[in-house]
């Protein structure tokens, strides 16, 4: 993509220095014709304007042929600050004052340009930021919109008389934009995306013109006359493209719809991409009333309490689409289609106000600026991310306005010039267009990597890992390099502590932040070991040619619940045996052995800010006895006829977190088998082994006792609702493929969707869950340590109730004691055993 061009190819920049020279000389020349007098352009404003000429061929002759618009766009303070809404419809009132018919077209075509020429002159100038410059730019659309609507009614309403509804009230209409415009972040010569709504069916209309039409029928007409008014292209140019596709139906469906038919429509036959489009609506024209009643109206559509599964299987169809088209585009970048463009920030900005929207009502939206900033407010994406995508955004609009604005053409490619790209990369502000690419580059790569990373649960794992190796890179030396991983993990857990301690952020969402954390540790220990035994010993080498590892975490990290302080529990394959290929030859076996010590080693050490986290191997085939890595078919085999039942019921919360991506894939693929397809013992079978486990671990794990109660392992305890929940899914999942989940809160979801669990049962739960483990995750916080129980007789337990929210360490004990008594009795009931009664 860099430009080949010769510094010694001067002929094509002489000639725009003569072009823009000789159009500054030819509105002067009209300015002073015009009204007999010369322009000042000595003033900051004027020499500003002077920016246009030979930077747009349109804006340029329009200047020309219109000189006194100078006068309009000079006047101060609209060169340094935004004009509001309001004095846009005033001036659009007044150029209109008077007119008919064509002439309002004309008019308003005038102003279009004159308002764009004034935009662009704030642009090239840099008295705005890109955010202001599409918002204003936008304000101008929406204007031009409602005066349009305006006289479109009239002149139906002349002809056919008032609609009315069944009441005899005005059935009024009113314009929901969506896209850009929707968005308040319309580029130059973008479409504009329309619903056109209207109140009623029911009647017909209030006068007695003739002939007389439904209310249908007449807003259906007010759609398609608004359309022809805004499309009409004449020597003045044109005011829009008009896109009426993502109305209901899209290209087969009505131009208008009454609210009811909409809503209908919504509910009934919406589809994934509605929802997303839908996002980015906003009453721009017409009643403002009935706007925000379309808008009221199609928020359960838009942002559903919870997603479910089909709905996650579409939205990852549609990002899988459009990382296709990105990567099937030929020629030249392409600032909207391609990779890591614009289409894909919107995406995945969009995606995420729609996954957690429906419980998080905060960080809805239309524009793509604010969306950014509340998701980060909200702690969906970090301060780091946040600032590069407000950044990328910036940028990629920018470039994409400084293209457009040209011509008033939608074009979205860089030129295939190198001439065109360096004075492309010259009006942008670049010394050279190799500067300009290599922005462009670094930025698309960073929105496509987020991008990619999205429905992977580890968008915010790889921006972690990025901040990884940006602190190793500027590591001194090799004690701070072993420092990284635990400074890395203090300091994101202590974000996430005082986002928790606010109560700004959900238990299931702390949790699997917490494990993303964990994630990101362990993934940047495998890349700095793997790459210090590969220089050593070379690549292991197997039957298919180099050996493959993957990393398997187990218990509350494979179930990503993770809380402040969760031990790692992690198993080790790889591929096949063989030896590596280097000087010093060893076996794989040895290399991948090695390779797992040397990861545990770098994240369990002791450093000055304390270790990243205890690693616990125990849940690997045989346990402490088994070999420290073993290779899947190996794994495979032992689950398949050597596991006992609580080995089984370990998988169900397991997961790969680093390695060889397609050997992950591969892995993933044997553990979800083993776990979740497998046909189960016989329900009396697991019942009773699921009965012995968990007597077993309370007689010897648990720290139940007088005035302690252990939220981990005792009765009524977390271990408790975990038997439960884990046991329905043995059960069902071969049956039922939405429980072939790991985290609990989902798999209790899944359960409850099932029908396997009640609504009530439910409730209980999720309710018995999120307590238990909230006391659990602050007690842990505020101990600094591991800790699973609460004791009664505790001096710091007024303190623990402060941080849990709790208005007495009385009322803690009492609630833990409830919560127990319920947990046991659904425990008790689902296998059928006595309640254990003072125990609690």
């Amino acid at each position: 993509m860099r430009s080949k061009i010769r510094p010694d190819s001067t002929f094509f920049f002489e000639m725009k220095a003569k072009t823009a020279e000789r159009e500054g000389q030819e509105f002067l020349e009209a300015y002073r014709h015009a009204c007999d007098r010369n322009f000042d352009n000595n003033a900051q404003d004027a020499r500003d304007l002077f920016g246009v000429f030979g930077r747009s061929n349109i804006l340029s002759a329009k200047l020309i042929a219109n000189p006194l618009w100078a006068d309009e766009i000079c006047r101060p303070p609209y060169l340094k600050k935004p004009k509001s809404a309001e004095i846009l419809s005033k001036e659009i009132n007044r150029a209109c004052e008077g007119l008919a018919g064509s002439e309002i077209g004309a008019a308003l075509r005038k102003f279009k340009y004159r308002e764009m020429a004034r935009i662009v002159v704030k642009n090239i100038s840099r008295r705005a930021d890109e955010r202001e410059i599409l918002l204003e730019w936008s304000d101008v659309a929406d204007c031009i919109l409602a005066f349009t609507y305006r006289f479109v009614f009239d002149n139906l309403t002349s002809k056919y008389g008032l609609p009315t509804t069944s009441a005899g009230d005005i059935c009024h209409g009113a314009i929901i934009s969506l896209g850009k415009l929707g968005a308040q972040e319309l580029n130059m010569s973008s479409d504009i995306d329309l619903i056109f709504v209207y109140d009623s069916d029911n009647s017909q209309l209030k006068t007695s013109h003739e002939p007389a039409i439904s209310n249908h029928e007449f807003y259906v007409k007010l759609a398609s006359d608004v359309t022809k008014f805004l499309t009409a292209s004449t020597e003045d140019g044109f005011l829009y493209r008009v896109d009426h596709a993502l109305r209901p139906e899209g290209a087969q469906g009505t131009l208008a719809n009454s609210l009811d038919a909409a809503e209908r429509y919504y509910q009934y036959f919406g589809s994934s991409w509605e929802r997303q489009a839908l996002i980015r609506a906003r009453p721009a024209a017409g009643n403002s009333d009935l706007g925000h009643r379309f808008m009221k109206s199609v928020e359960p559509f838009v942002y559903k309490r919870t997603i479910s599964m089909g709905d996650l299987s579409h939205m990852r169809l549609m990002k899988v689409k459009i990382e296709q088209e990105g990567k099937s585009s030929q020629g030249p970048f392409n600032l909207k289609l391609g990779s890591g463009g614009i289409r894909e920030l919107e995406f995945f900005v969009q995606a995420l106000i729609r996954l957690y929207g429906g419980s998080h009502p905060e960080i809805r939206t239309h524009n793509t600026f604010e969306a950014i900033k509340k998701l980060c407010e909200n702690s969906f994406i970090s301060e780091n991310t946040a600032a590069s995508l407000l950044e990328s955004y910036k940028f990629l609009r920018r470039t994409e306005n400084f293209m457009q604005f040209n011509e008033d053409r939608q074009v979205h490619s860089l030129p295939k010039n190198d001439a065109a790209l360096l004075d492309l990369a010259l009006k942008l502000g670049f010394d050279n267009s190799a500067s300009f690419t290599d922005e462009l580059e670094g930025i698309s790569r960073s929105v496509h990597r987020l991008f990619s990373c999205l429905f992977e649960e580890d968008y915010e794992r790889c921006e972690m890992e990025d901040a990884i190796r940006e602190n190793l890179d500027s590591c001194q030396n090799e004690e701070e390099r072993i420092d990284s991983l635990a400074w890395f993990k203090k300091h994101e857990h202590k974000k996430l502590a005082e986002i928790d301690l606010e109560e700004k952020i959900a238990i299931p969402l702390l949790f699997k932040k917490l494990s993303t954390v964990a994630d990101a540790v362990v993934g940047m220990a495998f890349e700095i070991t793997s790459g210090s035994m590969k220089s050593l010993y070379g690549l292991p080498q197997d039957d298919l040619g180099r050996a493959k590892f993957s990393i398997v975490a187990m218990g509350s990290l494979g179930s990503r619940e993770m809380d402040y302080g969760s031990d790692l529990d992690l198993c080790f394959l790889y591929s096949g045996d063989g030896m590596t290929n280097g000087e010093i030859k060893i076996s794989n076996v040895e290399f991948f052995t090695k390779l797992a010590q040397k990861i545990i080693a770098l994240i369990s050490m002791n450093t000055r800010y304390g270790r990243a986290y205890s690693v616990d191997s125990e849940l690997r085939p045989s346990g402490g006895q088994g070999a420290l890595v073993t290779t899947l078919d190996s794994f495979r085999e032992y689950h398949e006829k050597r596991s006992e039942l609580w080995e089984r019921l370990s998988l169900l919360k397991t997961r790969t977190i680093a390695g060889d991506p397609d050997f992950l894939q591969k892995t993933m693929e044997t553990i979800f088998e083993l776990a979740y397809l497998r046909s189960p013992p016989g329900e009396t079978t697991v019942k009773s082994e699921i009965k012995r486990l968990r007597g077993r671990q309370r007689d010897e794990r648990s720290a139940d006792g007088t005035f302690r109660y252990d939220l981990k392992l005792g009765n009524g305890s977390i271990a408790d609702i975990d038997s439960i929940i884990r046991y329905h899914q043995l059960m069902n999942s071969g049956q039922c493929k939405s429980l072939c989940v790991q985290n609990s809160f989902d798999l209790l979801a899944a359960l409850e969707n099932e029908g396997i669990i009640s609504d009530s049962n439910y409730s209980t739960l999720l309710q018995s869950l999120t307590f238990m483990h909230d006391i659990l995750s602050r007690l842990r916080l505020y101990k600094g340590r591991s800790a699973g129980y609460v004791d009664e007789k505790s001096r710091h337990l007024e303190e623990l109730a402060k941080m849990c929210k709790i208005s007495s360490a009385g009322l803690l004990v009492s609630s833990i004691i409830e919560m127990r008594k319920i947990i046991s009795e659904i425990y008790c009931d689902t296998f059928s055993c006595q309640l254990p009664g003072n125990e609690l």
